[in-house]
């Protein structure tokens, strides 16, 4: 089971550069409609196959569905957008991602409890295949002014040369990492652990007033809460960001946000501050996300947008793959109120290094 979960990420982290370098010389329409095909396979044959080797073959296909759809996606949203409004419109498409990851779980379980598992997945690639038809019809088809003509496309360039990374400014290395810091504290850590902390601070359930709640529900409850949260925090933040503060300036405050938020899930002793500690946390994850995206699209030059978004998407999945992992590791000798408090100094080191590298830029009146 532990690698059909984690076969798709395993295909994502050294696969989405590869994409992003392809991306830049053939398109990015072309990657959505294909990433949209190979989901409309995976899904539908999730209800179609039996077995472990078939079914272990569509969540391959499930991960290279969602490694052309992510990054085309968000290097349509760069594309499409200009420095005065990249913010916002990042922002959008993040609500929308993340209305998704959080809908999805939960109208699958109940359809599944209803219809069963085949129809449901079924259902879903015929909604995908929706999805497919108006990436076909209704993406433009954009080309990059200076990107590589096809004809120059050689396999010896199909990773991002040495010569890319070697030039790449240290804005963007410090946004790959503050977006490793993001996914690997919000998606690894407390997504695998939230429901433990609750255990912790609230037995085996939780009573509010003739309602009880069982373990199982009030993680659930806490987990969806938090990606509704982060969905109507992003485009907020995200067009904040577009403002006079900047991408620095949205980015610094929602770094210290986002450790505020975890200190106190750490330190939290009753359900209020927990609330308190996850929509703090939540509110920083959404902000991050969409600033991040935005500033990385502000920095980057046409023709390598899409090399760099495969890196990005990379650093990304490193960092949510490596945090339950190190959470689980570190539960054995540490307590997991401290690891929340780690996971808040993580927040703090990014913007103790966000001042490092942008402060001189800031104060001389740069975004």
């Amino acid at each position: 089971m532990g690698i059909l979960l984690s076969v798709h990420r395993l295909i994502r982290v050294p696969g989405s550069p590869i994409a992003g370098v392809l991306m830049d010389r053939w398109g990015r329409k072309r990657f959505m409609i294909a990433g949209l095909v190979f989901a409309v396979i995976a899904t539908s044959g999730y209800g179609l196959v039996q077995g472990f080797w078939p079914f272990l073959i569509m969540r391959v296909f499930w991960g290279v569905a969602w490694m052309c759809i992510n990054i085309s996606g968000m290097a349509l949203v760069i594309d499409l957008s200009s420095s005065h409004n990249r913010g916002r419109y990042s922002g959008q498409y993040n609500t929308w991602v993340m209305i998704g990851l959080a809908a999805g779980p939960l109208l699958g379980g109940l359809l599944v409890d209803q219809v069963g598992f085949q129809k449901t997945m079924l259902l879903g690639g015929s909604i995908t295949m929706i999805a497919l038809l108006f990436a076909i019809f209704l993406i433009p088809k954009r080309v990059s002014k200076d990107g590589i003509p096809e004809d120059k496309f050689s396999v010896r360039g199909l990773y991002p040369s040495m010569q890319l990374l070697r030039t790449l400014p240290v804005d963007i290395w410090v946004i790959f990492f503050l977006f490793a810091i993001t996914l690997f504290t919000g998606e690894g850590v407390a997504l695998s652990t939230l429901s433990l902390r609750a255990q912790e601070l609230f037995g085996t359930g939780l009573s509010l007033g003739n309602w009880q709640l069982g373990l199982a529900s009030v993680g659930g409850i806490l987990l969806g809460y938090r990606s509704l949260a982060a969905a109507l925090a992003s485009p907020f933040f995200g067009r904040f960001s577009d403002g006079q503060l900047g991408r620095f300036g949205v980015l610094l405050i929602s770094l210290l946000i986002g450790a505020l938020g975890f200190a106190l899930l750490g330190l939290a002793e009753n359900l209020l501050w927990m609330m308190i500690g996850l929509t703090l946390s939540a509110f920083s994850a959404g902000s991050n996300m969409a600033v991040l995206i935005a500033w990385l699209g502000d920095l980057a030059a046409e023709s390598q947008r899409g090399s760099i978004m495969g890196l990005f998407a990379t650093f990304g999945d490193l960092g949510s793959m490596s945090g339950p992992f190190i959470a689980y590791q570190l539960m054995g000798r540490i307590s997991l109120q401290l690891i929340y408090i780690y996971c808040a100094g993580f927040f703090l080191l990014g913007a103790a290094l966000l001042l490092l590298t942008r402060w001189p830029h800031y104060a001389g009146g740069g975004r």
